[in-house]
């Protein structure tokens, strides 16, 4: 499968709009998607109780874990890392010349927009994406 970039335009696009960032994961009924983060679990997904019986969301344990690992911060993080690569095939750079680039990034002062590190990125046309 080819994912095309308005694909992943719209997957991000969803992904923000998510209103239970993650990690995510299951109740101990497996009954519920929740937030691994906020204080009782904020629920993503859960099943109602229909009149005097019991709801249940099916699926095996592989499935589940596998959509609760892919929370809206993942899917973020990825898009992030394939557009990453994607500009650095585009410029011809090798790996290790991401992986630096990627580096200097993280050790910009944020806070300080007249920080060198970020100040030389800027001029040298190496901004990061979100």
């Amino acid at each position: 499968m080819t994912v095309t970039t308005s694909q992943l335009d719209e997957l991000e696009r969803k992904a923000r709009a998510a209103e239970t960032p993650g990690p995510w994961q299951w109740d101990s009924a497996g009954d519920a998607l929740e937030s691994a983060t906020k204080p009782h679990g904020a629920r993503v997904l859960g099943a109602a109780l229909c009149g005097y019986e019991n709801s249940y969301i099916y699926g095996n344990e592989s499935d589940k874990a596998h959509i609760a690992a892919n929370s809206p911060d993942v899917t973020l993080a990825l898009i992030a890392r394939i557009r990453e690569l994607e500009a650095a095939e585009r410029a011809d750079l090798p790996l290790w010349a991401t992986l630096a680039i990627r580096a200097l990034h993280d050790m910009v002062d944020q806070t300080n927009p007249n920080d060198p590190i970020g100040v030389a990125l800027t001029k040298a046309g190496l901004e990061r994406r979100p």
